[in-house]
């Protein structure tokens, strides 16, 4: 489960995110830029638009399948899901969501 306040950047992750990607909290200052130093080179500017994207066009909800760094030093294929909040404007404020491996789903 991770929550991202979308106006300062903070992110927040759970112990089970950490541990499911190999990493101890005290590695990681998780942040946005933190997350998307951890995708694959040649998936961010595809992951970042699209997250952008849904942003400003007032979707409620993200979802993209990528790859991103485990701890072991190599790439893992993820799922993530976002539910975005908006403010009475309809600016996105946070989305609340969560991560999984999906490597082994893929490999079949």
């Amino acid at each position: 489960v991770f929550d991202l306040d979308i106006r300062r950047g903070s992110l927040w992750w759970s112990d089970s995110l950490y541990a499911l990607f190999g990493y101890a909290p005290e590695q990681l200052r998780m942040s946005r830029s933190t997350w998307t130093a951890l995708v694959h080179p040649e998936d961010v500017e595809q992951v970042t638009s699209s997250f952008e994207r849904a942003l400003a066009t007032g979707d409620d909800e993200w979802h993209k399948e990528y790859r991103f760094l485990h701890a072991r030093g190599e790439y893992v294929r993820v799922a993530t899901r976002g539910l975005i909040q908006r403010d009475a404007r309809g600016r996105a404020t946070r989305m609340v969501g969560g991560m999984l491996d999906i490597t082994d789903a893929r490999r079949d």
